[in-house]
């Protein structure tokens, strides 16, 4: 019975993690830039920002696999990381035993990024003109933490709502 619970814990956490970790991804997309003045020195530092975690994403990846589907040891996955990332060794090793205590996580956190770009897409496919993506981000962060499946219902209801017009901003 423990170890059902302990289970259905980690199916649920990995689920909502989804869209949470996937948000976050996206959040220095170049979209988000839009948030933040043209030519500003807070804009150029979200970019560089982007660029930096862009190429980390694939080391979580490599290591979240590694220790968990191909049994690497801490010691393995703390060299990997040392190997290929300019990171402080305190900081590897900080974020190799969170992935240790979480399964799957870099896995949820690129599964939720890529879901979240599949439907600002078709989102912005679908509504045009008027598509705006910070309304956008809003539909998605007013969610809070659900399933992906979860997730999409509610932006394909917010589509719908952009497209009758009834989420029309008053001109």
């Amino acid at each position: 019975m423990v170890r059902r619970r302990r289970m259905v814990w980690l199916l649920t956490a990995l689920i909502t993690a989804g869209s949470l970790a996937g948000w976050s991804a996206l959040r220095v997309d170049t979209d988000f830039m839009s948030y933040f003045p043209e030519r500003s020195e807070i804009r150029q530092r979200a970019q560089e920002l982007h660029a930096s975690l862009a190429g980390s994403v694939t080391f979580y990846l490599v290591v979240d696999t590694g220790m968990h589907s191909m049994k690497w040891d801490r010691q393995k996955a703390i060299d990997y990381f040392m190997e290929n990332a300019p990171k402080a060794e305190n900081d590897i090793v900080n974020e190799i035993d969170r992935y240790i205590s979480m399964p799957g996580q870099a896995l949820a956190y690129k599964i939720g990024e890529l879901k979240i770009k599949e439907l600002r897409e078709r989102a912005r496919r679908e509504i045009g003109e008027g598509f705006d993506v910070r309304e956008f981000h809003d539909a998605v962060l007013l969610s809070g933490a659900v399933p992906l499946d979860v997730l999409e219902q509610n932006i394909n209801r917010w589509i719908a709502t952009k497209k009758s017009g009834a989420g029309q901003k008053p001109g």
